[in-house]
């Protein structure tokens, strides 16, 4: 049994994570890591929920370790919203870029009005997929030889994406299946050195991105199969005939997508719902039982 354990705690030792022992003078930095969103764009799509959200990682996977951090937000007001959030790894990260992540954002009001897009009034609505991303940890080493450690230090950088939504806009999985051009442009970073599983990062450390570089066309066909297939494609008002839907399906993403369980859609469970319903019944009756009670005490001892 011992020996058993000591063979575990060596395997354990073993496969303990490289980059712990990593060499200030990595050469594979400085090195330059870029974050594009794939989808959606400037353009107008389709009414449907689940809606798709994708983000690229190109250039290097050197926003994809260190702990780096990219919160996602869709705001379609009253109509679909979604929140989602990506970790880099600790410790080394996807080694093979391109890096697809995958996601989708829903419609709002089914909980509430039994019927998604319950609030949709009018043709078209504006919508806005937000972003920002970090860096959770910076570290420098001076010349002197001392070395600091600045927990959060990276500056958050933001940006969006504005699109449209309309009864006759692009379907989201044929727009992704037939991309043509590039994705929206949001950072690169240029990572000086690796000290020990730590970023060293000169300022911001931004520089120009280069989004055509990530040829999205070429995985086009596997984005669009890691994609959720729609529960309900909107085409005319709420209500109408033509509102059509379909079950949901998930097929498994390529190599290098990250096909993820949405984080925060929204939307609240119905389950969720009923038991809040189910507890302001429950408290009313027991108030009616104990006034009823109140009265009959009274009465008797009168």
């Amino acid at each position: 049994m011992l020996m058993n354990a000591f063979q575990l705690l060596c395997a354990a030792l073993a496969a303990a994570p490289a980059v712990v022992m990593a060499a200030d003078g990595d050469s594979s930095f400085p090195k330059i890591g870029e974050l594009d969103v794939v989808f959606p764009r400037n353009d107008t799509y389709a009414v449907v929920s689940p809606f798709p959200v994708i983000f690229g990682f190109q250039r290097s996977n050197a926003l994809l370790r260190f702990g780096t951090y990219l919160e996602w937000q869709v705001s379609c007001p009253l109509v679909m919203s979604g929140i989602g959030f990506f970790r880099g790894d600790e410790t080394s990260g996807p080694t093979q870029v391109p890096y697809y992540y995958v996601n989708e954002s829903r419609a709002t009001g089914k909980d509430v009005y039994k019927e998604d897009f319950h609030l949709w009034r009018g043709e078209s609505k504006q919508c806005t997929l937000s972003w920002k991303f970090e860096f959770g940890i910076d570290c420098k080493r001076y010349d002197n030889g001392t070395f600091e450690s600045r927990v959060g230090y990276y500056p958050e950088q933001s940006g969006s994406v504005n699109f449209t939504l309309a009864f006759d806009g692009k379907l989201p999985h044929d727009a992704i299946a037939g991309y043509e051009g590039c994705p929206e442009p949001a950072l690169a970073v240029e990572v000086q050195k690796n000290l020990t599983g730590c970023p060293e990062i000169d300022g911001a450390g931004l520089v120009d991105t280069k989004p055509c570089d990530l040829d999205v066309k070429s995985a086009a066909s596997s984005l669009a199969a890691a994609v959720a297939t729609p529960t309900i494609t909107l085409t005319e008002a709420p209500g109408s005939t033509t509102t059509s839907r379909s079950s949901t399906t998930r097929t498994s993403s390529g190599s290098g997508t990250s096909s993820t369980s949405p984080t925060g859609t929204g939307t609240s469970n119905n389950n969720d719902n009923q038991g809040s319903r189910y507890g302001t019944y429950g408290g009313t009756v027991a108030i009616l039982w104990c006034a009823l009670i109140g009265v009959l005490s009274f009465l008797v001892f009168m």
